[in-house]
């Protein structure tokens, strides 16, 4: 076996504030059964040709979302040009969706499918030791591609079931990021319980990820859950090891669902978690499990969760529009169901983070030539038949888009992001947008952040201004609507007057720029005071809001002081050296 054999993670510093956990994962597999060196290579930080001509990569790893893939795909390119006996393997969801992507690029010498943990060991095994890469399932290689691609899907024949024992896995190598990166100061610590989401919210890739696996042999069920000892095992040993203030779970749907397994996974938790670990944390879950756990199974999970130790907790409302949840997102629960979890946080002092996605097209009545028409293509679409007396269509897009708002504001949140609906590849909401001619199907255009203007046709430039405007100021509302102050909440009603109907209107440059600077001020308030709430001294949050301004700026007007492939301004930013401050 050759040994030191040298593996390049590349990651973006995308403004997201969450650790790349899949690279994290993927190079604790690889130390775990190979001696091998690992490094990383920032994007945003780190020169490329200079990174591969110190560290001498055998291999070069990168995983993509849609937007962000273009990015990785040039990277790659570059390394072949610098070193062309450097192998490039790429993952995630993009890649996941379109394996056709080695195809078109020669850059890329294979391709993973689905999840990648198996595989990985199998594909690194077989590269170190002159194997046979070309029969590994999940794994596109330009050997096999021409006969185990079907189109731009795998065909299911060679794709391996889920990962059945979560318990299995290595913790993630937290050093790879953690020692080389920014993320070394930004002492939330992110880590996921469970995997899987049965949902099938169209905006959402987890849909086609559990088509993806219908097919397959011995799949394996949605919903992978670590054991409550393994969680906190790994929990123990990084907060040992590392500055950590705040655990932040990153699970699609933190548990418990609504079953024996989940529930008694909860109660364990529960009981453990403050004893063991003993730091605030915040976790995702869903308005109508919070509702159906409290009222059908006697289970007060937001109340038990935050004796525990939770702080705040993600409920995502995703449009206040009846018509959007139930027709064209498909969000399966009840505006009664987002009023009562909402209440029910308030009521026991609890802070909640929610999303609202604006820039959902739906039919407008001041075009009744077109309902019907678009009636058909989502009763088709997403298996679902339309009560036109129960539709809640509305004249405009700005009244979906305000009413989403309001919605979300009046559930009092801690803090409210409004993202723009982003036309992810194989989403059923990207089909429907495409089918009504609201998108052209050119991913290639789309910025990685979901928080830019809208990409949709259906919208004129002026109005896509308007949106942006409402985003901005939706979330700076939220610093009055979900206050507890009484005179904030005075307020309430007069800042949402001014900021939803008079201020989104105005559409200059300068002014959307200043709503800009509206929604950091506040965002920077809100996340501390409220979502996830630490300590820190003056110097620490001086230090993170600066880095949130450079990186909210990029999300929200894809802007960057650094250029994309070049180094910082400051010396000595390449692998190995010190974080970029």
């Amino acid at each position: 076996m050759k040994s030191s054999f040298r593996i390049l993670f590349g990651m973006r510093d995308d403004g997201q504030m969450t650790e790349p956990m899949a690279l994290m994962l993927l190079s604790a597999l690889a130390k775990k059964y190979f001696d091998v060196e690992v490094g990383l290579w920032v994007m945003e930080r780190d020169d490329l040709c200079d990174t591969i001509k110190r560290f001498h990569p055998d291999i070069a790893a990168f995983s993509g979302i849609t937007g962000s893939h273009k990015y990785y795909i040039e990277a790659a390119y570059r390394i072949k040009k610098i070193d062309k006996r450097v192998k490039i393997i790429v993952g995630g969801p993009h890649f996941t969706f379109f394996p056709g992507e080695i195809v078109h690029h020669s850059c890329i010498d294979a391709l993973c499918v689905g999840e990648g943990d198996d595989a990985w060991v199998e594909w690194l095994s077989a590269l170190i030791n002159n194997g046979n890469q070309n029969e590994i399932p999940n794994i596109v290689t330009r050997e096999n591609m021409n006969h185990i691609l079907n189109g731009n899907a795998l065909n299911p024949e060679f794709m391996r079931g889920r990962k059945t024992n979560l318990d299995d896995l290595p913790f993630l190598d937290r050093g790879l990021v953690y020692d080389n990166t920014e993320f070394r100061y930004r002492y939330k610590r992110t880590i996921m319980a469970s995997r899987g989401c049965p949902f099938r919210c169209t905006y959402c890739f987890e849909h086609q990820w559990n088509e993806l696996y219908r097919n397959v042999r011995n799949s394996g069920a949605i919903r992978q859950l670590y054991s409550v000892d393994r969680l906190l095992d790994e929990l123990g040993d990084f907060t040992r090891r590392y500055d950590t203030r705040f655990i932040k779970f990153y699970d699609d749907v933190f548990p418990p669902f609504p079953n024996l397994k989940e529930k008694t996974w909860h109660e364990e938790f529960c009981e453990k978690y403050p004893k063991r670990i003993g730091l605030p944390f915040h976790v995702l879950t869903r308005c109508d499990l919070v509702v159906n756990l409290l009222e059908n199974h006697d289970a007060d999970i937001l109340t038990n969760l935050k004796k525990a130790g939770m702080a705040s907790v993600s409920m995502s409302i995703e449009s206040g529009n009846q018509f959007i949840r139930d027709y064209v997102i498909r969000r399966d629960m009840t505006k009664s169901d987002i009023e009562k979890a909402f209440s029910h946080a308030w009521k026991i002092g609890l802070p909640t983070f929610s999303n609202t996605i604006l820039g959902i097209p739906a039919p407008i009545l001041s075009k009744p030539e077109e309902i019907v028409r678009q009636f058909e293509i989502l009763s088709k679409l997403n298996g679902c038949r339309i009560n036109p007396k129960k539709a809640g269509l509305r004249e405009s897009y700005k009244e979906y888009d305000k009413e989403s708002v309001r919605f979300t504001l009046a559930r009092k949140p801690g803090f409210p992001e409004f993202p723009i609906l982003f036309p992810y590849p194989k989403t059923k909401a990207t089909q429907w947008c495409v089918k009504i001619g609201a998108f052209d199907g050119n991913f290639s255009k789309l910025h990685e952040s979901y928080q830019e203007v809208s990409y949709l046709d259906c919208y004129d430039s002026e109005y896509k201004k308007v949106m942006h405007n409402l985003a901005l100021l939706g979330s700076f509302c939220a610093l009055f609507s979900g206050s507890r102050n009484f005179l904030m909440q005075w307020l309430n009603p007069l800042v949402q007057k001014i900021c939803l109907d008079w201020l989104t209107e105005v559409i200059h440059p300068k002014a959307t720029r200043f709503y800009g600077w509206l929604y950091v001020f506040s965002k920077h308030w809100m996340h501390f005071h409220r979502t996830y709430p630490m300590k820190t001294s003056f110097r620490e949050r001086f230090r993170f809001f600066r880095k949130l301004i450079e990186l909210d700026f990029f999300k929200q007007f894809k802007e960057r002081k650094k250029k994309f492939l070049h180094r910082s301004e400051r010396q000595g930013q390449t692998l190995g050296g010190p974080p970029s401050i």
